[in-house]
């Protein structure tokens, strides 16, 4: 009986940590492409002018992992008219943040892992994009997309500013 409390608090511990899928990350494949789907046509209205890249990596928490599969990728790049990188192929910096720069793109994109709980779901989002400020060369926008399932698919309902630089 105590080996089977170990195994369940240590379930528990990694899933909370994001080294296994918990329930509220319990998603298919077609949900998580379906949300992402959502999220770039409502944000890439908003988008500068100029090139797009999308960042094939997914975040969890605050370590890059593994890059997201093929077709997600491709339908995400798609659905963006972005390119498909790495982060640090396209954001170069120097010594200090003043020296950074994003190369051949005018914006850079990051998904992170849709969460979803029954017929709702938040995404994370990062935006970085070339300025014309000598000293912030690069703004960076994190976001909290939230959504609704609906009958006709996924749909934003709210957009929350997390964090800006």
């Amino acid at each position: 009986m105590r080996l089977r409390h170990t195994a369940v608090i240590v379930v528990a511990v990694a899933g909370a940590l994001g080294t296994i899928p918990c329930d509220a990350r319990a998603q298919n494949a077609s949900d998580a492409s379906a949300i992402e789907q959502a999220v770039a046509t409502y944000l890439k209205p908003n988008f500068p002018a100029g090139p797009v890249a999308i960042d094939t990596r997914v975040k969890r928490g605050r370590v890059l992992i593994d890059s997201r599969s093929t077709q997600r990728a491709g339908a995400l790049a798609l659905a963006l008219g972005a390119a498909q990188v790495h982060h640090d192929t396209i954001l170069v910096c120097g010594t200090t943040p003043a020296d950074c720069k994003l190369r051949h793109v005018e914006t850079l994109v990051r998904f992170e892992e849709p969460v979803i709980s029954g017929d709702a779901a938040s995404l994370f989002v990062t935006i970085q994009t070339n300025t014309n400020i000598r000293r912030i060369p690069v703004a960076r926008e994190e976001k909290e997309v939230q959504l609704a399932r609906t009958s006709s698919g996924w749909k934003v309902t709210k957009v929350i500013l997390r964090a800006q630089s």
